[in-house]
């Protein structure tokens, strides 16, 4: 078999267009260009690479920076008190909580999660969480830093924007030896991811049992571009007709043709993932989003 399109796949392809088109002039979605979404299209030549992507298109989650500010927000006012109270540092004022992390006075410190990969940017997360929540100076810390923190300070509260499989953190986790300093300085460690796959959830929460793991959103297998329908193993849950590996081959042949690196074709840990934001591509992702391999292709995305 072969990778299969429908009839009237022209318009489902015209109707994902002009709704991005749309969103995009309503500053509904913010960041992203027109020009870079008409490029994007118009790299798929053929009727079938022009079918893909409208799916592809169709599956792309994309976290704004309106979206990561609010993220930011609720981080602060529902999550961490939720996770401090199950650590037995009772919130009682949610605004008064708020308040003190513009002060020093709290036991608490924020850290985010330093990483060599291209297109994982803690320092900017870490920066919307400062300027969002109106942080106090004090309670930002490099990782390294928790080496010689004062004797006051009882939480560490790593903030990062996705875990795919945890690999990427969990080397960050033992390069700064947070065991041990959890350990030897009865310091609790907390982790709030703004999302984080269920892959990784399960091998940090295996292989780091005394981290404190809170996502705000979970991701899960649902979320693979490439997954089947659940009644029918086989059968691409997109279009119900394509089989899902006719689906991963054609996506293959395309990346090879305009010689997109296919080391990891299905992203990095075979995720599959369409999430992105506005300031960060994960590698867990499809790489056909962002990608500047080609000089003939042009990406939707910035690494």
């Amino acid at each position: 078999m072969s990778f299969k399109i429908p009839d009237g796949w022209e318009s489902y392809h015209r109707e994902i267009k002009n709704c991005f088109e749309s969103l995009i002039h309503a500053n509904v979605i913010q960041g992203l260009r027109l020009l870079s979404l008409n490029a994007w299209y118009s790299n798929f030549k053929t009727a079938e690479e022009k079918y893909l992507a409208a799916h592809l298109l169709d599956s792309l989650v994309y976290r704004t920076e309106p979206m990561l500010n609010s993220s930011c927000k609720q981080l602060v006012s529902k999550i961490l008190p939720q996770v401090l109270r199950k650590l037995e540092y009772p919130i009682y004022d949610i605004e008064q909580f708020t308040k003190s992390l513009q002060q020093e006075n709290l036991p608490i410190v924020f850290t985010p999660v330093k990483c060599d990969t291209p297109g994982k940017s803690g320092e900017t997360l870490i920066r919307i969480f400062k300027r969002v929540n109106d942080i106090h100076n004090s309670k930002l810390i490099h990782p390294e830093a928790i080496e010689n923190l004062p004797e006051n300070i009882k939480f560490v509260v790593i903030i990062d924007d996705m875990v795919g499989t945890g690999m990427q953190f969990k080397n960050f986790y033992t390069k700064y030896k947070f065991a041990n300093h959890s350990k030897g300085k009865l310091l609790k460690i907390i982790y709030i991811p703004l999302m984080a796959h269920q892959k990784g959830i399960e091998k940090l929460k295996s292989e780091c049992p005394e981290l404190k793991l809170f996502p705000i959103e979970v991701l899960s297998q649902q979320h693979n571009f490439f997954r089947s329908k659940d009644t029918e193993s086989n059968i691409w849950f997109k279009d119900k007709v394509n089989t899902v590996e006719d689906v991963q081959l054609f996506y293959k042949e395309l990346l090879q043709k305009y010689s997109i690196n296919s080391k990891n074709p299905f992203g990095h840990g075979q995720l599959g993932l369409t999430v992105f934001t506005s300031f960060s591509s994960p590698n867990n992702s499809l790489n056909i989003f962002y990608t500047r391999k080609h000089p003939d292709w042009a990406p939707l995305l910035k690494r």
